[in-house]
């Protein structure tokens, strides 16, 4: 599964639960978990009550904890042989990063919106781990195809966008394809410039590169008027093509910060989580 279906099967998902959070605690008979109260005899007992230490919240925090240990089968994926052939590691990942999301939205609903103490801590480990993972996925993705691989590519797209310039009535033709380029380059946030940057040049080039992606969701570089729409096409292909070659060196220091980053932060959250587990088990609280 892609990872565009992945978030929406994750909104999806969250949405429903806080529909059904907020229909618990303000009007019940609009309530999923009322119906089945009401029309399922196993469940006439069950007790509808969203505040931590109940019964829905008891089964949310279990079912967040065992959809964030579920994460780790990623890590198993790569690390141990007996699992490298099972599946694409990218679509390891997509899961990995919905796991990741998906399970910190059950915790949220499991908490009854209510943080403190150890929890909070845990809590908030939690969130910088899921969200941190999301941008860790794109630093992976930049890096994902071998860079020999993205310049042969980048080659191509330049044969071709010479041929298509050929077969137009343009005048000065090269010096007109140089600065469709640049400026196509530019538009999607291109920077030839990206060798030892420093820690904080480098998130600059991360935000550039985010900003440029939001904006190309909304439009695309522009050619000139009158040439053939598969010139604009190409502009674009060529553009995030020759970002991805100049940003594969800050992308990959970015990745290892992360790391760095990110590793600690689970580690705290499933120790804080394992504690929080055995004191609501030995004390009932």
């Amino acid at each position: 599964m892609t990872f565009k279906k992945y978030t929406q099967l994750w909104f999806i998902l969250t949405l429903v639960m806080a529909i059904e959070y907020i229909t618990l605690n303000y009007n019940q008979s609009f309530s999923i978990l009322f119906f089945l109260k009401s029309n399922v005899g196993a469940l006439e007992d069950m007790n509808l009550s969203t505040a931590a230490g109940k019964t829905i919240s008891m089964y949310l925090g279990v079912s967040g904890m065992v959809v964030m240990l579920v994460t780790n089968f990623y890590i198993l994926r790569k690390r141990w042989f007996r699992m490298q052939k099972i599946g694409k590691l990218p679509g390891w990942l997509n899961f990995h990063i919905f796991c990741g999301m998906f399970g910190p939205s059950l915790i949220l609903f499991h908490t009854d919106m209510k943080f403190g103490g150890l929890v909070a801590l845990s809590f908030w480990s939690m969130m910088i781990v899921a969200w941190s993972g999301v941008i860790g996925r794109y630093f992976y993705i930049q890096v994902l195809t071998k860079k020999g691989d993205v310049v042969r590519r980048l080659g191509k797209i330049e044969k071709f966008l010479k041929e298509k310039l050929d077969e137009t009535e343009v005048e000065d033709k090269e010096a007109t394809l140089e600065k469709l380029k640049r400026n196509s380059v530019s538009f999607v946030g291109g920077d030839s410039n990206t060798e030892d940057l420093a820690f904080a040049a480098l998130v600059g080039v991360f935000l550039k590169s985010i900003i440029a992606d939001i904006k190309l969701l909304f439009t695309r570089p522009k050619s000139l008027p009158g040439l053939h729409p598969d010139i604009e096409e190409a502009l674009y292909h060529y553009a995030l093509t020759l970002r991805k070659i100049n940003y594969f060196s800050p992308f990959q220091n970015l990745l290892g910060y992360w790391h760095s980053f990110h590793i600690p932060f689970a580690v705290i959250m499933y120790v804080v989580a394992a504690i929080h587990i055995a004191v609501a088990l030995l004390f009932q609280v």
